[in-house]
């Protein structure tokens, strides 16, 4: 009967330690899964804080606003820093979003775990167009993903951004 009572108790006991290590595996993956989560959400926020201050001056202090976009980059000029110098800021994306900006000197910045990224002109009638010359506003969507940092296959990390930016007079 003793050896009965301590098989079982080995049995319980087993199971208990077996449940506790799921428990510990399980917080372990969601708490990763969330730090992934806020790390995609703020990186988005704060890229959408650059572009929002790029375009948002997109032809501020300078006869030529856009000088080339398409669906996936643009071209303009604005004086981004207030100091009287046009600077040329490019927007461009292949796998990742690429941003320089030439004052006279090129500095590149490359953002990681973007999916896709789109801009959209419009003219004055708000219909779609890329021609610079008709453009009056510019609609841009981003799409990230943090895939890359994610250790559970049940938890996804996302985040969609769309704006539209009215071109400076």
């Amino acid at each position: 009967m003793s050896n009965t009572g301590l098989s079982g108790s080995f049995i319980i006991g087993g199971l208990l330690l077996l449940s506790l290590m799921g428990l510990f595996y399980g917080y372990r993956n969601f708490t990763s899964s969330k730090n992934a989560n806020t790390i995609v959400q703020s990186s988005s926020i704060e890229l959408k804080k650059v572009i929002d201050y790029d375009f948002n001056k997109i032809g501020y202090r300078t006869p030529k606003k856009i000088l080339a976009i398409n669906v996936k980059s643009i071209s303009f000029q604005a004086d981004l820093d207030n100091n009287g110098i046009v600077d040329t800021v490019q927007y461009t994306f292949t796998s990742d979003l690429t941003r320089s900006v030439k004052n006279p000197v090129a500095k590149s910045f490359l953002y990681h775990g973007i999916d896709n990224f789109v801009i959209v002109g419009f003219d004055s009638l708000g219909q779609q167009t890329y021609q610079p010359n008709l453009i009056k506003n510019i609609s841009v969507k981003m799409y990230f993903n943090g895939k890359d940092l994610l250790t559970d296959t049940t938890f996804t990390a996302l985040s969609y951004l769309e704006a539209r930016y009215n071109l400076v007079n």
